[in-house]
């Protein structure tokens, strides 16, 4: 990976130089030099003509960055406590899941028999006895991360429960030391923020929801003591024979979601788990709990829907919380029959705002860039393509034929437009799963590369000199992290996980202390372009904008 290490080449006249920017750790942060050296100027947020988000996948701050210099991290080989739902503590890490998503059969096969119940480098012990057994191009095991699971994990702050309520409990302490690798050496040179939350308690389907737009999406209301099915058909399904020769089907809801909840009174159906390494395995899992208000699990108990119809949530509405896909095409599909029908359960097509409305409505340029997008459209997707990292597809206004869709680009698009220096004011960049750093079908190498890559062509383009890159994770993916996250709201936030602020206007070397989350995102590029908060959020209205990412005295970002 190439480093950009002309940072200040493309700054306007007069800044600082990086060590007068190292002088200004007015918080947090990293080193200091002479008080008598004068103070950078003033940062003005309209100096910002372009935002980049790079949003990666699953990995919590401690996991990635515990080893980072100046940063609030726990080392490697730190013992942690960590108890199962009755209480006891455990003694020994429990083997890591071979789980049939792509794991080599050999890694970890020479696990200990009693490996303390500490953080551990994927890399480095237990491991070491044989060179390269785990390396940073190896393809671990996944971590359940879902909504209710992370806030069991968490345990009111004490987040001692993570080993308790996994499905691949050898893994939640593990990590890499990624101060050495692509994104942690843009880290070592800009900000690095240490202190960020995923905005949402759970996984990608509802961090992306919150990402462009701070709040779940909505299933419906209870009416008569029963959830709604959703009259909605599925938009834009392409009248094609595809390359295996099968026809399309007819477009319609899955069944799945007709069944999705029988009553408001009745628990939806737990799966139960007999995960490994539990010392009591007798909490029943939400594996089949995808719609917020049924069912939750506090302390193994399972509550009413009607005691989870919280008014505070909105008055017994039902929200999507895990895992669920578009009604817009591309969405997955099966082959039944030899016609190929869509599979698994769908989200009604929704119509609140997002910040691309309200860019839109500002007049301002943006996209969202997804790697693989149209071969998705053309109905040949990458293996590893998620459909529920496309947020903007769940939406009636991004539909097919729309005006919106517009705004739903491929990744090579990004690169004509860096080449014709038509980058749009917002950008948000969405790789395919090869490429995200998602454990279970990716690499941490090969995604920081394709990071640091991208990061080195909008440095090497026109747009650099008035750009801020945002480099961040959708949540924890199943990985502990020390830090309790806030206490916001019912949502989250959830864990810390890593944010990397790159731009001119970024403080150097540093890092920041200060809270921020996922939406503080939102927040920035609110108050860059004067667009307000997301109607119907609540969250991006107090966000913190990265305040004290930015070299001197921030203007119009407080």
């Amino acid at each position: 990976m190439r480093i950009h290490v002309a940072a200040m080449s493309a700054l306007v006249a007069g800044f600082a130089t990086s060590a007068t920017v190292l002088s200004l750790a007015s918080c947090g942060s990293s080193s200091s030099s002479s008080n008598s050296e004068p103070p950078a100027p003033a940062f003005n947020i309209n100096s910002i003509n372009h935002v980049v988000v790079i949003y990666q996948e699953n990995w919590s701050f401690d996991a990635l960055y515990g080893q980072f210099p100046g940063a609030n991290g726990t080392k490697f080989n730190t013992a942690v406590t960590q108890t199962s739902t009755l209480g006891a503590t455990y003694a020994a890490i429990p083997h890591p899941v071979n789980e049939n998503d792509g794991l080599d059969a050999a890694l970890f096969s020479n696990w200990p028999a009693a490996q303390p119940v500490a953080t551990f480098n994927l890399v480095g012990a237990p491991f070491d006895l044989t060179p390269d057994f785990v390396t940073t191009s190896s393809i671990t095991g996944d971590l359940v991360h879902r909504f209710y699971i992370e806030q069991w994990q968490i345990h009111s702050g004490a987040n001692d429960q993570f080993i308790a309520w996994s499905d691949n409990p050898g893994l939640t302490l593990s990590g890499y030391d990624a101060t050495t690798l692509p994104e942690g050496k843009l880290a070592a040179q800009y900000t690095l923020c240490d202190n960020c939350f995923h905005s949402a308690f759970g996984g990608s389907f509802l961090n992306h929801q919150y990402l462009i737009s701070a709040q779940a999406p909505l299933y419906g209301t209870i009416a008569n003591g029963n959830a709604p099915i959703s009259a909605s058909v599925l938009s834009g399904y392409p009248a094609f024979i595809s390359t295996s020769g099968v026809t399309l089907g007819t477009p319609g809801i899955s069944p799945t979601q007709a069944t999705l909840i029988a009553n408001a009174a009745t628990p939806l159906t737990q799966e139960g788990n007999d995960w490994p390494g539990a010392i009591a395995n007798t909490n029943p899992l939400d594996n089949n709990n995808t719609v917020y208000g049924v069912s939750p699990i506090q302390d193994g108990q399972l509550l009413s829907a009607v005691d989870a119809a919280n008014p505070q949530l909105g008055n017994g509405n039902y929200y999507c919380i895990n895992t669920m896909y578009p009604a817009n095409w591309p969405f997955p599909t099966t082959v039944s029959g030899g016609v190929v029908v869509p599979s698994g359960k769908f989200v009604p097509l929704q119509t609140h705002s997002t910040i691309g409305d309200l860019l839109t409505a500002n007049g301002q340029s943006w996209k969202w860039y997804s790697q693989g997008w149209n071969d998705a459209v053309s109905g040949n997707p990458d293996p590893d393509f998620q459909f529920h990292h496309q947020p903007f597809n769940y939406f009636a206004q991004y539909a097919p034929g729309t005006p919106g869709r517009t705004h739903l680009a491929d990744l090579t698009d990004l690169d004509n437009d860096l080449a014709t220096n038509t980058l749009p004011a917002v950008s948000f960049v969405k790789f395919v799963g090869e490429n995200n750093e998602h454990p279970g079908y990716s690499n941490i190498i090969t995604g920081m590369n394709a990071v640091a890559d991208l990061v080195q062509k909008i440095q090497n383009s026109p747009a650099w000199a008035s750009t801020v890159i945002f480099i961040t994770y959708d949540e924890h993916g199943g990985r502990w992290d020390h830090v309790a996250p806030p206490t916001i709201d019912a949502w989250g936030p959830g864990l810390r996980v890593p944010m990397v602020v790159i731009s001119p206007y970024a403080k150097q070397s540093y890092v920041d202390h200060t809270q921020y989350e996922t939406v503080s995102i939102l927040s920035f590029i609110e108050k860059r372009w004067t667009l307000g908060p997301i109607p119907g959020a609540t969250r991006d209205a107090t966000a913190n904008p990265f305040t004290n990412a930015f070299m001197g005295t921030p203007v119009g970002i407080d």
